[in-house]
């Protein structure tokens, strides 16, 4: 047996396995990547999306300049129809055109597989049919079906322009023609005043009414040959337009000079079989100003519609604001839903500036959409854009959903019959975002526009996912503004694309950690089980009676369930088990702290203090010091549960340009490890503390060795994860991982020092004495307190 009087030194070499612990930290700990997204997916689109709507403003800009420079002989007036035709052609854009003030207009419609030109005569429609002057009108119209003439005759309801005392110039309706000059007469301010108004001929939109035979002056829709000019010669219609880039003279074929960006055919009416041949001679004001006449006024016209550009909203529009802008949505004539770039312009007349008419380039929806599609279609990258103003109505998805829908004339709260062809009467009517189904895609694009709406557009990503299960599909969408300032035109555009979703903020089924975690989680339980196993068979030897058996099982069981809380970090990131990870964690984290501490208490008490004296501490008084611990920490928890509990939380992150997104477990404040650092780190520096205290003990008869090296292992390795947490990046799974493997450290570790030992002192005590249980009632020993032995009486209460 030895010595009683020994005297135990504690060692202050740093212990190897804390540095085994931190190398493991090391080796699973990312460098912290500094890599900065700069948003180039939005830049570009809105970038493309600026060049796209740039286009129409700066080709009305080229027409008007054009018209200003003396481009056109007649200043657009009905003789100059071929030679705007002309320069129609050359321009990319699908719908140009111009009205004026006269009744006139022409423009083009070029589409990806038709193609059309079209144009009305000057003059006002509601003039009497029996009027033979207008004749040339009356007989202008043609059956679409087969092209054979019909009388041009307005209906009940139907609309035209009528002069108020010979549609004499008065001022126009914008703030600055309506502005009184005369009060600044005398100043520098009145020429300004004077050159900013503008006049308008006066008139009114009067509807018919079937008391008067009236008819109107038709527009016409004809076909067209590659340089743009109306025809009907076999052959040589223009039929379709096929590459994107509108480059006319890329490639010529020399035998009929078409480019490969036309597709000839022949000019058919409706039927599909009947030729168009027209040939009216009259003295319309196309074929000159001094009443000549001519047969070329309505050669390839093959349907003729009642339409005046007077009466239509973006006419209207234009006038009344006096200035070059894009109008409000609204639906096109035959073509749909879209919008208007609109642009007026004057002629000088008695030194007044006179409203002639408006040139105007239209963006259907389908053609954005288009663009968008073109764009994106073939990528990832989803867009939707929208009016920012309320309710958000649509303008184009690159998803191929359409802006609008359409409902039945009578009846719009019915949709319109998919096969319903032309006989049944349909409208459009504008989808709002909140409004927006369809595909996935949709859905998608959806929920992103209602999660930037609630946020109020933040510069920040934010993520998407497809439905609300764990597993699905996640998306980082983005939104931005694009406004064309003065110019009523401003959109929001989202942007969704799908992002990476992280592999190591959990630890599911199939991933390489899964089956690591499991093990280190029921190898340390085994483990602390099997030492409480053979502690408690030997619990009668001296060796372990005298080690105080019954806090040093509590203590190994404790080790031995807190391995469990390894086995809550495998699986999703849910609210229940993120809960559940925080109760089991930090519960079964102080119930061997409790157990240890008390044991260590115990000790300090009987040794550690400068009064030495007989003291009896029972088993009923020492758990009922080890309780409060563990009842302070379910109070801690519960209030956290209540005010903070920890969530299931998306996070996105950006590393080297590659966005991803992150589903942990996290807190909204810093209140939980705050508090469980200072409590928990509190009970483990105390045990420190106070198992310094009693390093003297003889260890035949305490355990002062083990308790310092549980201690200070439960401190040195609790606080190394918080350093390196603190400075390394560590992924949740790495985090985990460290848990696991620290869990694993201190409780197997802990629970050998104390069980190995006493069961080596058995086998020799056996060895010495022969078999037999050992068994013993009372002891007399002594400690050193300062090299003085001290005598402690063994209580039948301390066992």
């Amino acid at each position: 047996m030895m010595g009683s009087h020994r005297y135990i030194r504690r060692s202050t070499a740093f212990p190897s396995r804390v540095v085994a612990i931190l190398l493991l930290i090391l080796v699973i700990a990312p460098s912290p990547a500094d890599a900065e997204f700069n948003y180039e997916v939005e830049k570009r689109i809105v970038d493309r999306l600026t060049y796209y709507m740039s286009q129409a403003v700066d080709t009305n800009k080229i027409i008007s300049n054009f018209r200003y420079s003396g481009g056109f002989a007649n200043n657009l007036a009905a003789p100059d129809r071929d030679a705007y035709l002309v320069l129609d052609n050359s321009l990319p854009m699908p719908l140009i055109y111009y009205g004026l003030e006269d009744g006139s207009i022409t423009g083009y419609y070029k589409g990806g597989t038709s193609s059309m030109g079209y144009y009305r005569e000057p003059g006002n429609s509601g003039y009497d049919a029996s009027d033979p002057l207008m004749g040339k009108h009356l007989r202008s119209c043609i059956d679409k079906n087969d092209g054979s003439p019909t009388e041009c005759l307005l209906s009940p309801g139907d609309a035209y322009v009528e002069c108020i005392n010979d549609c004499e110039l008065v001022l126009c309706p914008d703030e600055d023609s309506q502005r009184d000059c005369s009060v600044l007469e005398g100043t520098e301010e009145t020429s300004e005043c004077s050159a900013k108004q503008k006049w308008c001929p006066q008139y009114r939109i009067t509807t018919h009414d079937d008391n008067v035979t009236r008819g109107f002056i038709p527009l016409t829709n004809y076909c067209h040959d590659i340089r743009g000019l109306f025809t009907q010669e076999p052959g040589k219609t223009v039929i379709g337009y096929t590459p994107s880039t509108y480059d006319l003279g890329a490639v010529v074929n020399p035998a009929d000079g078409s480019s490969a960006v036309h597709k000839l055919g022949d000019c058919y009416h409706a039927d599909g079989t009947t030729l168009v041949n027209r040939s009216l001679a009259w003295d319309y004001a196309y074929c000159g100003n001094s009443g000549e006449q001519c047969d070329t006024a309505f050669v390839g016209g093959y349907e003729s519609n009642e339409y005046d550009p007077r009466y239509r909203p973006w006419y209207i529009d234009t006038k009344a604001g006096q200035k070059a802008e894009w109008l409000d949505p609204y639906p096109f004539f035959d073509l749909g839903l879209g919008i208007t770039n609109a642009h007026p312009i004057y002629d000088i007349v008695d030194g007044k500036n006179v409203f002639a008419g408006v040139l105007a380039v239209d963006y259907r929806f389908e053609d954005i959409s288009a663009f968008l599609i073109d764009s994106y279609g073939g990528t990832d990258t989803m867009v939707a854009i929208y009016e920012d103003k309320d309710p958000n109505y649509i303008i184009a998805l690159s998803t191929g959903t359409a802006a609008n829908s359409l409902v039945l004339t009578e009846d719009p709260t019915t949709p319109c019959p998919v096969d319903s062809g032309t006989d049944v009467p349909c409208d459009p009517v504008r989808v709002q975002m909140a409004d927006l189904t369809g595909n996935e895609q949709d859905d998608v694009l959806a929920k992103a526009y209602e999660k930037h709406l609630e946020a109020g557009y933040p510069k920040e990503l934010i993520t998407v996912r497809s439905s609300s299960a764990v597993d699905a599909d996640i998306y980082l969408s983005q939104s931005a503004l694009y406004e064309q300032f003065g110019a009523n035109l401003r959109w929001r555009v989202v942007i969704a694309s799908p992002g990476e979703r992280s592999e190591s903020d959990a630890i599911l089924k199939g991933h390489p950690l899964f089956p690591t975690m499991l093990v280190i989680g029921v190898v340390g339980f085994v483990i602390c089980m099997v030492f409480f196993a053979i502690f408690y068979r030997k619990r009668h030897k001296r060796a372990v009676l005298y080690s105080d058996y019954r806090f040093t099982g509590a203590f190994l069981l404790g080790c031995a369930v807190f391995n469990c809380a390894t086995l809550t970090l495998v699986g999703p990131n849910t609210n229940p088990l993120c809960m559940l990870r925080m109760w089991s964690f930090h519960v079964l984290l102080v119930i061997p702290i409790a157990f240890l501490l008390v044991k260590t208490w115990r000790m300090w008490r009987l040794v550690g203090t400068s009064n030495i004296q007989r003291k009896s501490i029972s088993n009923a008084q020492a758990v009922a010091y080890a309780l409060p611990m563990i009842g302070l920490q379910i109070v801690i928890l519960l209030i956290i549960s209540l005010t903070d509990p920890p969530l299931q939380t998306e996070e996105t992150k950006i590393s080297e340009g590659t966005l991803t997104q992150h589903v942990v477990c996290s807190h909204q404040t810093v209140a939980l490890p705050v508090v469980e650092i200072i409590y928990e780190a509190g009970l483990v520096l105390t045990g420190c503390i106070l198992s310094f205290q009693t390093r003297h003990m003889d260890p035949r008869f305490g355990e002062s060795k083990q308790l310092i090296f549980s201690m200070y292992t439960w401190g040195l390795v609790g606080f190394s994860f918080l350093v390196v947490a603190a400075v390394a990046e560590i992924t949740p799974n790495g985090a985990s991982l460290l848990q696991g493997v620290g869990t694993f450290w201190v409780t197997v570790f802990s629970s050998a020092a104390f069980v190995i030992p006493r069961l080596i002192q058995v086998r020799r005590d056996d060895s010495e004495r022969g078999s037999g249980p050992g068994r013993v009632s009372g002891w007399n020993s002594s400690v050193s307190r300062g090299g003085a032995p001290v005598s402690i009486m063994r209580s039948s209460n301390m066992r």
